[in-house]
């Protein structure tokens, strides 16, 4: 995990008053998924599809 990005959710976390374990179960009940069970923001595979192609 990235120093910054700890930091960040830390920080979240605390304003919102909560632990940051208490924040991290919040997100993880209320992420909304995809159809691909997903959450939107996920990356998209760009084969989605596709027939796989042997590389060299």
């Amino acid at each position: 995990m990235q120093r910054e990005n700890k930091e960040f959710f830390t920080d979240l976390a605390a304003k919102a008053g909560l632990s940051g374990a208490a924040m991290f179960d919040l997100m993880i009940e209320n992420i909304e998924l995809d159809e691909r069970g997903l959450p939107s923001w996920a990356p998209q595979k760009d084969d989605e599809g596709k027939l796989p192609i042997d590389k060299p």
